[in-house]
This record gives structure tokens, sequence and C-alpha cells, in this order.
């Protein structure tokens, strides 16, 4: 399966598209956005509480291909062109990502999701940033990080496989790590989805391809710390969820819960949780 992928300029759509399905969507996004009302996000165009908006607005088996595009183009949801450099718009049959740089390529993101191949509702959903100088927490109110240092957030929900609702496992913490290696897997390939195939890189999306290397890297250090101990998997749920090395951002943190056939996974890299 080949990705398609579209650069998106700055400049608002064209008037008189002749349709409003996915490419329509995907020209109008990023037009100028208004100006904030939260004093965090007026001192940083890209803060991650913008950047995430889109993502939280898409929800699990209710948002469609064209919710899940207009979530983009929401007035709230707009990024500022001064601030942004090139975004692109990847999409497979089943499948879709909303990639976008800092102008001074700092800053890497990705929205991903991908849909349910009947009912085209969204079924999985990533959220990706990159920082190489990170200076506020990627919360609400953007606490300030003294020093600014390199970070990496990835957010995920997912409607967890029925096979792993219902096979009944020794002890819960072997449920969790069924549940986290599943997580694993599914991003993996939802990226390579559209990231295309070892080979193809001038046909791919450089950014998904990105986000899937780092994460992979991400992920290994996390195995690792719990092939260790499989104790670990029983603080997933604590508020600051499990400790893990990085190769090359001192430490990670992930929490993951299920609640409702939904898991939500939050993961930080030498950032606050």
């Amino acid at each position: 399966m080949r990705a398609t992928r579209r650069t998106m300029t700055q400049e608002p759509a064209a008037s008189g598209l002749a349709s409003f399905g996915l490419v329509a969507l995907a020209g109008s996004f990023f037009a100028l956005c208004g100006c904030a009302a939260q004093w965090y996000v007026r001192s940083d165009p890209l803060a991650y509480s913008r950047l995430v908006g889109p993502y939280r607005h898409i929800q699990l088996k209710a948002s469609s291909t064209l919710d899940a595009l207009g979530a983009f183009d929401a007035p709230d949801h707009r990024l500022d062109p001064e601030a942004t450099g090139r975004q692109l718009v990847s999409q497979s049959d089943t499948t879709i990502a909303v990639c976008g740089q800092s102008a001074n390529a700092r800053r890497t993101w990705v929205t991903l999701v991908a849909f349910d191949e009947h009912r085209m509702t969204a079924r999985r959903k990533y959220f990706f940033c990159i920082d190489e100088w990170a200076t506020a927490a990627p919360t609400e109110r953007g606490q300030k990080l003294v020093p600014p240092r390199k970070g990496l957030v990835f957010d995920a929900e997912l409607v967890l496989a029925p096979e792993i609702q219902t096979t009944p496992y020794a002890t819960e913490e072997a449920r969790q790590l069924a549940t986290v290696r599943w997580l694993i897997e599914q991003f993996a390939a939802d990226a390579r989805r559209l990231s295309g195939p070892p080979g193809q890189s001038a046909q791919a999306n450089e950014l998904v391809s990105l986000a899937a290397m780092m994460m992979n890297q991400t992920f290994e250090g996390l195995m690792i710390e719990l092939a260790k101990s499989h104790g670990l998997a029983r603080r997933f749920s604590d508020p600051k969820g499990v400790a893990f090395p990085h190769i090359s951002m001192n430490e990670g943190r992930l929490q993951l819960t299920t609640a409702a056939g939904i898991t939500t996974a939050k993961l930080r890299v030498n950032l606050p949780m």
C-alpha cells in the first residue's frame, strides 16, 4: 500500500472547490489563526496545548475521516503560519497523518489516525512531538523548563483488541505487558502504512518515518526495563507511570490505563508527566 503525500502551504485554500472530501479539507488547512485567549499559547504559537488540539478533538468509534481532517481546520486548532514551516498531509486507505515542523526546524509533530476498515470511524490515534529545545512542559499551562532540554511527547488512544480483553491472563501485570506489546505493534504497523517500506524513502513521508524511528528507539528502552522486572507493569496506572532509560535523552516514563475498552498511553522522555 503506497501512501499519498501533499505538502501544505500557508496560503488559504482557493474558493470554488468542487468537493469537500479529503483533498478539499486538506487544502483548507492551516489558515491564519486568531488570537488565543491563554497566555501560554500567545507566548508560544506552537505550544503543546495547541499542537495536541486536533488529536484531542478526534473521538474513537465516532470520528470519520472527514471529521478528523476537519479538526485541523477548526478555529481553535489553526496554527500561526509565521511560526510553522512545512506541513504535510498523508493518507492511505485506512490511515491519515498530519505532520508539521516549526519554521526553525526545532520542533516536529505528527498526528496519526487509523480507521476501522468497515465503519471508517477512528479506531486508533497518536500524537508525537520531538522538541530539540523545549522551554515549556507539555501541559495545559506550559510551565517553564529550567534549563531547556530536548524532549519527546507521545500520546495514544486505541480501541483495545478483543483478544486482550477476553484472554484470562494469570495476573494483571501479564495483561498490562500484553497491552504494551500490542500498542507498540499497532503504532509501528500504522506508521508503516504511511512511511512506506525500506528503499522507498523518496516517496515516503519522512516526518512519519522520523516518528516511527524515534518511537522504536524509545520502546526498546522500555521493553528492556520491563524484561528486567515484569512487576514494573503494575505501576503503569500510577500518576507518574513506569520509568525507563532512553538511549540519548535520559529518562522516559509511560503511563498506561484501560477503561471501557479504550487504552490510553501517555509517554514523556526528558520531560515532566
